[in-house]
């Protein structure tokens, strides 16, 4: 039969086949596919498999397990995959659904090899019972990761002693199903650094849950137990040094998580607890609930008799962890807020922040300098230098014009407590104007227009919390300004329309608590926004105009209800942002077409940040609130002088709660 195999694989893949055999001795049915990764392009025929019996020392005895590059046979059954898997570095794609259906043993089985590594196997919907007795196996499994959806496994090893095996940084996921087997000594085995995670209510009664899934190792070290369910049953645990709950939201108080039926009793040693409660969890101060119970009795302490509990990422409870002999109890007391639901109302602020930036780009849709152009040159020999005459209105006067201006950068904001915002806002803005003169003299100039702007944003807390994301709006409003023939203006926007953000953080609290701690949302609000101005051009000099103004702003974002992606409901209050900027602009001429113009200003905002609330707890707030200093450069150009394009390029520099760069260009048509 050997020289048949050996025929079929040829001779390079000789030691190849013992670890194919290896890997379905030492592993059982969850090995069936890490055996695939080291075939290559190997057919065996039912024949082959049937003849695959007796003792057989140098491979392996009554195993009836082979693997190929094109499906995994068993019993003669072809196993075909869904899914990829990739196996010490090579990937394998199977096209259709598993089948597995084993029953078998293995007596006085041996094989050794060095490593098999970062594996990803999944098993669904299968049924295997084996039964492995003596043997000597030697070798390294590193770095895999087993998955068991819904499978049907009883496993029973004996007689373990000899096996050399050496268990390190795997993960073995039991995600309903039925899992069985007998308790197992493996006195010179290693497990450091595993993991075993519990999903689903499975019937684990018939069960001891080993650190390596497969046997009570003589050494272990690192490896943790992560429990999604409550009210399961076990027959014991071993080897874990950390024991992580996640406790379910409908659990209540005097629940039992994990009730263990072994006679000898249990001992958790020193292991370190934590445990941690999805959102709307019906426990509250004053409850406990029993996280491992056993009427035959729990021996040792956990590492930290005080630790915290964790709500979602909202609610941190102060809990207290006792052993009274039968059962390992937590109970809950005060709950703080998490510092780290401030990320979501980051979110919110920079939504924010983007509409400013749009208020910002449409007071300079029609820049009052270009306005100035005409009298400049009518008045070139006016003794009076102070005034902007009548001839501004003349040069739109019945006129329309056409308008865009774009603008983006890149802006820091803090918002408090050493919490920061960087964000790359960027937008547009597209209208038309008509002007009217009056009667007096004076000027009123209109504008319809509509606004769109996004800012993707990076926010940090100072505890290392970082979040990511992208808000954007649009909005239609209405700009009207009117200028006076002594060159002084007043100016009034309005704009309504819809903000949507999203966002994503990682939470480091939550890291703590081996939990979910990737959080997320999305949400959409109305918006307004609006802002008044008032300012005078003075003339300095047939080249110098200033430009002195004082603007307030506001924005107003309705109250925002988010889902979070760990199941709490977030009600965002509304935000109603004011900034007050006060400042002056130089315009010199530097030819009959270009001007260039510096500016400075001081900003002040009220409040540009929000918090939300969950249950009766507000969360941290996103404070945007203080002063800024802004500096800008700019340039205006017109084509030529009978034309009427006008083109403005501008950059701004901002210090103070509000850090970084911005530009901006503009483009103007009357027709």
């Amino acid at each position: 039969m050997l020289k048949s195999i050996r025929k079929n694989i040829g001779k390079k893949n000789s030691d190849t086949l013992k670890k194919i055999v290896l890997c379905g001795i030492v592993a059982s049915s969850m090995t069936f596919y890490s055996g695939v990764a080291f075939a290559e392009n190997i057919v065996l025929t039912d024949e082959d498999i049937n003849s695959l019996t007796g003792d057989n020392e140098e491979y392996y005895s009554g195993n009836e397990i082979i693997a190929g590059y094109d499906a995994l046979i068993v019993n003669g059954y072809r196993v075909n995959r869904g899914e990829s898997v990739t196996i010490n570095g090579r990937t394998y794609t199977y096209d259709q659904n598993l089948e597995l259906k084993y029953t078998g043993s293995v007596t006085g089985g041996r094989a050794t090899f060095n490593e098999a590594s970062y594996n990803k196997i999944t098993i669904s919907d299968g049924e295997a019972h084996i039964d492995i007795n003596d043997g000597d196996f030697t070798g390294t499994l590193y770095q895999n990761t087993f998955n068991f959806n819904n499978i049907i496994l009883e496993l029973n090893i004996s007689n373990a002693s000899d096996y050399k095996l050496n268990f390190d940084g795997n993960t073995f996921t039991i995600n309903g199903g039925k899992h069985s087997n007998s308790y197992v000594s493996m006195p010179n085995a290693i497990s450091t650094n595993n993991t075993v995670n519990i999903f689903g209510n499975p019937d684990l009664s018939g069960a001891y849950i080993y650190s390596n899934y497969f046997g009570d190792a003589g050494t272990t070290s690192g490896n943790t137990l992560n429990i999604y369910s409550s009210g399961l049953t076990a027959k014991n645990i071993y080897g874990f040094d950390n024991l992580n709950f996640h406790i379910p939201s409908n659990t209540t108080s005097r629940n039992t998580i994990l009730t263990l039926t072994d006679s000898s009793g249990t001992n958790i040693g020193n292991s370190a607890i934590t445990a941690y409660v999805g959102a709307d969890s019906l426990l509250k101060t004053g409850d406990y609930v029993n996280l491992l119970s056993n009427s035959n009795g729990i021996t040792g302490s956990p590492s930290s008799s005080n630790v915290k509990f964790a709500e979602g990422v909202s609610l941190i409870y102060d809990a207290n962890i006792t052993n009274n002999g039968n059962n390992l109890v937590m109970t809950l007391g005060n709950a703080v807020v998490n510092e780290d639901s401030k990320a979501a109302a980051q979110s919110v602020a920079n939504a924010n922040e983007s509409v400013s930036r749009g208020t910002d780009r449409i007071m300079d849709w029609l820049p009052l300098e270009e306005l100035e152009e005409a009298a400049t040159d009518a008045n070139a020999d006016n003794d009076d230098k102070s005034a902007v005459t009548g001839q501004i209105a003349a040069v739109i006067n019945k006129s329309f014009g056409v308008f865009a201006s774009m603008d983006g950068g890149r802006l820091k904001t803090k918002t408090g407590g050493g919490s920061y915002i960087k964000s790359k806002p960027a937008g547009i803005d597209l209208g038309f104007a008509r002007a009217i003169e009056t009667q007096s003299g004076n000027t009123w100039v209109f504008a319809p227009l509509v606004d769109y702007g996004k800012s993707d944003f990076d926010s940090y807390l100072p505890n290392g919390t970082h979040g990511s994301g992208s808000s954007k709006y649009f909005a239609a409003g209405l700009i009207g300004r009117k200028i006076q023939n002594n060159g002084f203006y007043y100016e009034a926007s309005f704009r309504g329309g819809k903000t949507t953000t999203d966002c994503s953080f990682i939470s480091e609290v939550l890291k703590n608590y081996n939990s979910p701690n990737v959080i997320g949302y999305n949400a959409s609000a109305p918006v307004f926004a609006g802002h008044l101005r008032v300012g005078k051009l003075m003339r300095l000099n047939k080249n110098n105009l200033l430009h002195v103004y004082g603007i307030y702003a506001h924005n107003h974002i309705n109250g925002i209800t988010a889902d979070l992606t760990t199941g709490e409901r977030y009600n965002f209050d509304s935000v109603d942002s004011g900034k007050f900027r006060l400042g002056y602009k130089l315009t010199t001429r530097v030819s009959g077409l270009s001007k260039i113009y510096t500016g400075l200003a001081y900003q002040y905002e009220f409040n540009g940040g929000t918090s939300a609330k969950y249950k009766n707890y507000n969360t941290a707030e996103s404070d945007v609130k203080g002063s800024s200093a802004m500096i800008e450069l700019g340039w205006q150009m017109q084509a030529n002088k009978k034309s009427a394009w006008v083109v403005d390029f501008n950059v701004t520099g901002w210090m103070g709660i509000q850090q970084g760069v911005t530009a901006s260009a503009k483009i103007k048509k009357t027709f």
